[in-house]
């Protein structure tokens, strides 16, 4: 959760950023109920400093930059084999996302599809199984040549050091799962998530 101004603190109002734009963000840590900050608002939240340039909008004049920025900070290439199938086993196992497979009224959802996205080699996720079976990989334009439903998406994957925040879209129900990764003592802990329907 990303806490804007209410007209007394240093922060920018939040609807001067536009749906549907890309941003490179220098979030603060969120204030727990205090002057400072929201009263529902927690340490676990974030805000944006006013006082100073802490956010950038990506045009085409910045998508070098941006390109740059991923690579500085990207750490996807450092996952081994195990790492990828750790978190999607994790995500695609999370307690809240189970009542929405729906494989009692359509036996089809029990073969797990997620559609290609280019972020990492898919060859990580052998191995990880839903309902006894593999997890498949399929394109974009393979899904629509076989008129697939319920695949999973990759909204959003950002990988950090020892920490992967990821976002998975299930079309079918209309629903997005995000979950914070963070790697502790040798295993990767989901620390936080949100699961919401459009």
């Amino acid at each position: 959760i990303v806490w804007g101004d209410v007209g007394h603190l240093c922060r920018p109002y939040l609807n001067q950023f536009s749906v549907d734009s890309l941003y490179v963000i220098a979030f603060q840590k969120g204030e727990k109920g205090s002057e400072f900050g929201h009263l529902n608002e927690t340490e676990n939240d974030y805000s944006i400093s006013n006082c100073g340039e802490y956010w950038l909008k990506i045009n085409s004049e910045s998508n070098t930059i941006i390109n740059k920025l991923r690579s500085f900070y990207d750490r996807t290439n450092d996952l081994t084999p195990n790492d990828f199938k750790e978190i999607f086993q994790k995500a695609l196992d999370f307690p809240e996302l189970q009542q929405y497979y729906h494989t009692e009224f359509d036996s089809t959802r029990k073969q797990v599809i997620i559609k290609y996205f280019g972020e990492a080699n898919h060859n990580n996720l052998i191995g990880v199984t839903k309902f006894d079976r593999q997890v498949i990989i399929r394109t974009e334009e393979e899904i629509k040549q076989d008129g697939i439903k319920h695949y999973f998406g990759l909204g959003d994957w950002v990988c950090g050091t020892n920490s992967v925040r990821m976002q998975l879209y299930y079309p079918i129900e209309g629903i997005t799962l995000s979950l914070m990764f963070k790697k502790i003592n040798n295993e990767w802990t989901i620390t936080s998530n949100s699961l919401w329907e459009e």
